[in-house]
């Protein structure tokens, strides 16, 4: 029988020396990641509720919104397309049904404004509609002042109607 030596390896001190290296590498590369998870990763911010205002213009902005009557008649009256199938008398007569609504909306101009936080996603800012109800309604009463000869009046309620759409972006 012949007798084998087992021979060392000739470059077992460069073996190590690279284990140790790739070692060391992955080390660097698993807390360079590490650090790079918590860099990018989102903050949870908690948002505090803000202080609404008593009484807050919000509510009388919503309750002209909700007091406003034959919302999709006044639409159509002030539409630029079918204007003119309206008389001025049953203008003058939208405008009428809506003097509390236009009262309310100015009772809200007294009182400083700020939403109120979304509860939900889904229906952020559900009142938005009914502020464009009441938006046309100002701008149909002015088309009556104005036909009427009212200059002033009419600006009264075009000056109303942007007072308010300054208003509604502040806090929301």
């Amino acid at each position: 029988m012949q007798n084998y030596r087992v021979r060392s390896a000739p470059n077992s001190g460069r073996q190590t020396a690279l284990i140790s290296l790739g070692i060391i590498g992955l080390t660097g590369v698993s807390l360079l990641g590490f650090w790079w998870n918590g860099a990018i990763k989102t903050p949870v911010v908690t948002i505090p509720n803000p202080a609404m205002p008593s009484p807050n213009a919000f509510d009388y902005y919503v309750e002209a919104g909700n007091a406003v009557v034959n919302d999709k008649q006044i639409a159509d009256a002030v539409s630029t397309k079918q204007s003119d199938v309206f008389t001025l008398a049953q203008k003058e007569t939208f405008v009428k049904q809506n003097v509390a609504a236009i009262a309310a909306l100015h009772q809200g101009f007294a009182y400083p404004y700020l939403n109120p936080p979304a509860r939900s996603f889904n229906t952020l800012f559900p009142y938005y509609t009914r502020f464009r109800a009441t938006a046309r309604l100002l701008s149909l009463q002015s088309q009556v002042r104005s036909a009427r000869g009212d200059w002033k009046g009419a600006v009264d309620s075009d000056l109303d109607a942007m007072r308010m759409a300054v208003d509604i972006p502040h806090g929301s």
